[in-house]
Protein backbone atom coordinates (compact mmCIF):
# COMPACT_ATOMS: atom_id res chain seq x y z
CA UNK A 1 0.00 0.00 0.00
CA UNK A 2 1.18 3.34 -0.94
CA UNK A 3 0.94 6.36 1.48
CA UNK A 4 1.11 9.92 1.35
CA UNK A 5 3.21 12.89 3.22
CA UNK A 6 2.01 16.57 2.52
CA UNK A 7 4.84 19.07 3.14
CA UNK A 8 3.33 21.96 4.90
CA UNK A 9 4.53 25.59 5.81
CA UNK A 10 1.60 27.14 7.18
CA UNK A 11 -1.47 25.61 9.37
CA UNK A 12 -3.79 25.75 6.35
CA UNK A 13 -2.14 23.39 4.80
CA UNK A 14 -1.91 21.45 8.25
CA UNK A 15 -6.05 21.58 8.35
CA UNK A 16 -6.22 20.67 4.60
CA UNK A 17 -4.06 17.44 5.32
CA UNK A 18 -6.45 16.49 8.31
CA UNK A 19 -9.49 17.27 6.30
CA UNK A 20 -8.50 14.95 3.28
CA UNK A 21 -7.42 12.23 5.46
CA UNK A 22 -3.64 12.67 4.68
CA UNK A 23 -1.23 9.74 6.37
CA UNK A 24 1.87 12.06 7.50
CA UNK A 25 2.96 15.64 7.10
CA UNK A 26 5.91 17.30 7.15
CA UNK A 27 6.37 20.51 8.91
CA UNK A 28 8.86 23.24 7.83
CA UNK A 29 8.41 27.23 6.43
CA UNK A 30 10.74 28.95 3.97
CA UNK A 31 10.22 26.50 1.18
CA UNK A 32 11.37 28.89 -1.54
CA UNK A 33 14.83 28.38 -0.01
CA UNK A 34 14.23 24.37 0.55
CA UNK A 35 12.62 24.96 3.70
CA UNK A 36 13.79 25.59 7.24
CA UNK A 37 12.96 24.56 11.30
CA UNK A 38 9.69 25.79 11.78
CA UNK A 39 8.67 27.57 15.11
CA UNK A 40 7.99 25.40 18.20
CA UNK A 41 4.27 27.15 18.55
CA UNK A 42 3.12 26.42 14.87
CA UNK A 43 4.58 22.81 14.83
CA UNK A 44 2.05 22.79 18.98
CA UNK A 45 -0.49 23.73 16.83
CA UNK A 46 0.01 21.47 14.17
CA UNK A 47 0.17 18.49 16.66
CA UNK A 48 -3.22 19.64 18.38
CA UNK A 49 -5.07 19.25 14.41
CA UNK A 50 -3.62 16.66 12.48
CA UNK A 51 -4.18 12.68 13.57
CA UNK A 52 -1.64 11.23 11.04
CA UNK A 53 2.38 10.82 11.82
CA UNK A 54 4.09 14.47 11.89
CA UNK A 55 7.90 14.88 11.02
CA UNK A 56 9.55 18.09 11.34
CA UNK A 57 12.50 19.63 9.32
CA UNK A 58 15.50 20.41 11.52
CA UNK A 59 17.80 22.77 9.19
CA UNK A 60 19.27 25.62 11.00
CA UNK A 61 19.12 27.86 7.48
CA UNK A 62 19.24 27.94 3.73
CA UNK A 63 21.73 27.20 1.72
CA UNK A 64 24.32 24.48 1.45
CA UNK A 65 24.27 21.69 4.09
CA UNK A 66 27.67 21.97 5.09
CA UNK A 67 27.24 23.00 9.32
CA UNK A 68 29.14 25.10 11.35
CA UNK A 69 29.52 23.82 14.85
CA UNK A 70 27.25 26.17 16.61
CA UNK A 71 24.79 25.63 13.65
CA UNK A 72 24.48 22.30 14.78
CA UNK A 73 24.25 22.93 18.47
CA UNK A 74 21.34 24.53 17.74
CA UNK A 75 19.48 22.07 15.01
CA UNK A 76 20.38 19.16 18.36
CA UNK A 77 19.05 21.51 20.61
CA UNK A 78 15.64 21.59 18.89
CA UNK A 79 15.21 17.75 18.88
CA UNK A 80 13.67 17.28 22.15
CA UNK A 81 11.25 20.52 21.64
CA UNK A 82 9.82 18.80 18.55
CA UNK A 83 9.87 15.52 20.33
CA UNK A 84 7.93 16.42 23.69
CA UNK A 85 5.47 18.54 21.58
CA UNK A 86 4.04 15.89 19.79
CA UNK A 87 6.54 14.61 16.73
CA UNK A 88 7.24 11.40 15.41
CA UNK A 89 9.81 12.27 12.35
CA UNK A 90 12.99 13.86 12.87
CA UNK A 91 14.04 15.04 8.86
CA UNK A 92 17.53 16.68 8.62
CA UNK A 93 20.25 16.26 6.07
CA UNK A 94 24.09 17.41 6.88
CA UNK A 95 27.09 16.92 4.49
CA UNK A 96 30.78 17.48 4.42
CA UNK A 97 32.64 19.90 2.41
CA UNK A 98 33.35 16.68 -0.38
CA UNK A 99 29.57 16.37 -0.71
CA UNK A 100 29.70 13.05 1.93
CA UNK A 101 27.52 12.64 4.71
CA UNK A 102 28.50 13.93 7.70
CA UNK A 103 28.80 10.56 9.82
CA UNK A 104 30.13 12.29 12.74
CA UNK A 105 26.96 14.71 13.01
CA UNK A 106 24.37 11.68 11.90
CA UNK A 107 25.29 9.90 15.10
CA UNK A 108 24.70 12.99 17.40
CA UNK A 109 21.40 13.33 15.80
CA UNK A 110 20.99 9.77 16.49
CA UNK A 111 21.85 9.79 20.25
CA UNK A 112 19.39 12.90 20.62
CA UNK A 113 16.15 11.55 18.90
CA UNK A 114 15.39 8.90 21.75
CA UNK A 115 12.48 6.78 20.13
CA UNK A 116 11.83 9.13 17.06
CA UNK A 117 11.84 8.21 13.51
CA UNK A 118 14.91 9.63 11.49
CA UNK A 119 14.40 10.90 7.87
CA UNK A 120 17.17 11.76 6.21
CA UNK A 121 16.23 14.61 2.94
CA UNK A 122 16.92 15.66 -0.14
CA UNK A 123 20.63 16.43 0.59
CA UNK A 124 21.34 13.15 -0.28
CA UNK A 125 20.94 13.82 -3.86
CA UNK A 126 24.06 16.15 -4.16
CA UNK A 127 26.17 13.70 -2.60
CA UNK A 128 29.28 11.62 -4.61
CA UNK A 129 27.25 8.72 -4.60
CA UNK A 130 23.49 8.19 -4.09
CA UNK A 131 23.95 4.36 -3.78
CA UNK A 132 27.38 4.50 -1.41
CA UNK A 133 25.23 7.19 0.52
CA UNK A 134 21.94 4.70 0.98
CA UNK A 135 24.56 1.91 2.59
CA UNK A 136 25.49 4.71 5.39
CA UNK A 137 22.04 5.60 6.31
CA UNK A 138 21.39 1.74 6.73
CA UNK A 139 24.29 1.61 8.43
CA UNK A 140 23.29 4.35 10.99
CA UNK A 141 19.54 2.88 11.14
CA UNK A 142 17.65 6.25 10.00
CA UNK A 143 14.13 4.97 9.29
CA UNK A 144 13.60 6.47 5.49
CA UNK A 145 15.39 8.94 3.05
CA UNK A 146 13.53 11.59 0.93
CA UNK A 147 14.96 11.48 -2.74
CA UNK A 148 14.40 12.28 -6.19
CA UNK A 149 16.61 10.00 -7.52
CA UNK A 150 19.89 12.39 -7.66
CA UNK A 151 17.62 14.72 -10.35
CA UNK A 152 15.76 17.54 -9.94
CA UNK A 153 12.30 16.07 -10.46
CA UNK A 154 11.12 12.60 -9.36
CA UNK A 155 9.69 12.10 -12.83
CA UNK A 156 13.57 11.87 -14.12
CA UNK A 157 15.17 10.05 -11.33
CA UNK A 158 12.43 7.27 -11.83
CA UNK A 159 15.61 4.80 -12.77
CA UNK A 160 17.74 5.50 -10.04
CA UNK A 161 14.66 5.54 -7.62
CA UNK A 162 13.97 1.84 -8.83
CA UNK A 163 17.45 0.64 -8.00
CA UNK A 164 17.35 2.48 -4.30
CA UNK A 165 13.67 0.51 -3.77
CA UNK A 166 15.48 -2.76 -4.74
CA UNK A 167 18.58 -1.70 -3.01
CA UNK A 168 17.28 -0.74 0.21
CA UNK A 169 16.17 -4.84 1.23
CA UNK A 170 13.40 -3.16 3.01
CA UNK A 171 15.40 -2.01 5.39
CA UNK A 172 15.46 2.19 4.96
CA UNK A 173 12.16 3.24 3.42
CA UNK A 174 12.40 4.81 0.42
CA UNK A 175 10.68 8.08 -0.10
CA UNK A 176 9.87 10.12 -3.46
CA UNK A 177 10.16 13.75 -3.67
CA UNK A 178 10.72 16.22 -6.39
CA UNK A 179 7.94 18.13 -8.08
CA UNK A 180 5.85 15.86 -7.71
CA UNK A 181 2.24 16.09 -9.26
CA UNK A 182 -0.93 14.21 -9.24
CA UNK A 183 -0.83 13.08 -12.42
CA UNK A 184 2.97 11.67 -11.95
CA UNK A 185 1.52 9.49 -8.62
CA UNK A 186 0.52 6.67 -10.60
CA UNK A 187 3.80 6.35 -12.62
CA UNK A 188 5.90 7.05 -10.34
CA UNK A 189 4.24 4.17 -7.41
CA UNK A 190 4.04 1.57 -11.13
CA UNK A 191 7.80 2.23 -12.08
CA UNK A 192 9.36 2.52 -8.84
CA UNK A 193 7.85 0.73 -6.76
CA UNK A 194 7.58 2.55 -3.88
CA UNK A 195 5.75 2.74 -0.69
CA UNK A 196 5.65 6.86 0.27
CA UNK A 197 5.36 9.96 -2.08
CA UNK A 198 5.98 13.18 -0.37
CA UNK A 199 4.59 16.38 -2.16
CA UNK A 200 3.93 20.06 -1.25
CA UNK A 201 1.54 20.82 -3.77
CA UNK A 202 1.31 24.10 -3.80
CA UNK A 203 0.18 26.11 -6.97
CA UNK A 204 2.78 27.25 -9.40
CA UNK A 205 0.72 30.04 -10.86
CA UNK A 206 0.73 31.84 -7.71
CA UNK A 207 3.87 33.66 -7.10
CA UNK A 208 5.44 33.19 -3.34
CA UNK A 209 2.65 30.99 -2.74
CA UNK A 210 3.45 28.50 0.35
CA UNK A 211 -0.11 27.00 1.07
CA UNK A 212 -1.23 23.90 -0.39
CA UNK A 213 -3.39 24.29 -3.22
CA UNK A 214 -6.65 21.98 -1.93
CA UNK A 215 -7.58 20.84 -5.51
CA UNK A 216 -4.35 19.59 -5.90
CA UNK A 217 -4.14 17.90 -2.65
CA UNK A 218 -7.43 16.14 -3.32
CA UNK A 219 -6.37 15.17 -6.69
CA UNK A 220 -3.08 13.45 -5.33
CA UNK A 221 -5.30 11.73 -2.46
CA UNK A 222 -8.08 10.44 -4.85
CA UNK A 223 -5.09 9.09 -7.11
CA UNK A 224 -3.21 6.93 -4.39
CA UNK A 225 -6.63 5.79 -3.52
CA UNK A 226 -7.73 4.59 -6.27
CA UNK A 227 -4.27 2.79 -6.88
CA UNK A 228 -4.30 1.18 -3.12
CA UNK A 229 -7.74 -0.12 -3.83
CA UNK A 230 -6.66 -1.44 -7.02
CA UNK A 231 -4.24 -3.55 -5.11
CA UNK A 232 -6.37 -4.64 -2.69
CA UNK A 233 -8.48 -6.65 -5.75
Amino acid sequence: MTSFELCCSDIQSVIFAQRYKVEGIELCTNLKEGGVTPSIGFVRAACEIFKGSIAVLIRARPGSFYYSDVEKKIMLDEIPYLIESGVDTIVFGALNTDNTIDEEFLQEICTNSRSAKLCFHKAVDITQDLFSSLETLKKFRIHRVLTSGGKLTAIEGVENLKKLVQVSENTIEIMLGGSIKPEHIHQLIQETGVTRIHAALRNSRIVDQEIVDEELLKKAMNKIRILNSQKKD
